[in-house]
């Protein structure tokens, strides 16, 4: 589950080269078709297995507010490229099916922080417009944070107060 899942909308019919070739930093003369199909890989099983079920965003074409990959559109509603992930400072621990084996606490090992119970996900899309097009020019991001409590945290109980900033360690 240590993934970040990227969809786009065009994955299964657009020429995947230029994208081989930012991913794996080479000019696309040099970009080899294992690296295209590796990228094309990708996308399918992201897109097959998108996340909605954890709070992923997408499309409901249907309208039945369940995800289908056959039916509806994983992403940013409208993108043309979208990049989810999670994370959680107790993170649930599950096995490849789904199901709960417990909990690990990873905050000590990062900077010594006690657990809070936090849940954030991080969601960024964008347009493939040209340059001159604003839209073009530009990735939005959104975060969405969840107090989801420790193990053994009462149900109802909610932080009162708590800051928020972003971090860069260029």
């Amino acid at each position: 589950n240590h993934h970040v899942w990227r969809v786009r909308s065009n994955w299964d019919t657009v020429d995947l080269t230029s994208d081989a070739a930012n991913f794996y930093a080479v000019s696309e003369e040099n970009v080899t078709a294992w690296q295209i199909q590796n990228l094309f890989d990708q996308y399918e099983n992201d897109w097959m297995n998108w996340p909605a079920a954890w709070g992923a965003p997408y499309h409901d074409v249907n309208g039945d507010g369940s995800f289908d990959p056959a039916v509806d559109i994983p992403g940013y509603p409208g993108a043309d490229q979208t990049m989810w992930t999670i994370a959680n400072d107790v993170p649930l621990i599950v096995n490849t099916a789904g199901d709960s084996i417990g909990y690990e606490s990873t905050a000590p090992s990062l900077y010594g922080a006690d657990p809070i119970g936090i849940e954030l996900q991080i969601t960024i899309w964008g347009y493939a417009f040209g340059a001159s097009d604003p839209l073009g020019n530009n990735i939005f991001k959104a975060a969405k944070m969840k107090y989801m409590g420790l193990p053994g945290t009462p149900d109802g109980a909610m932080l009162d107060s708590l800051y928020f900033t972003q971090w860069s360690d260029p």
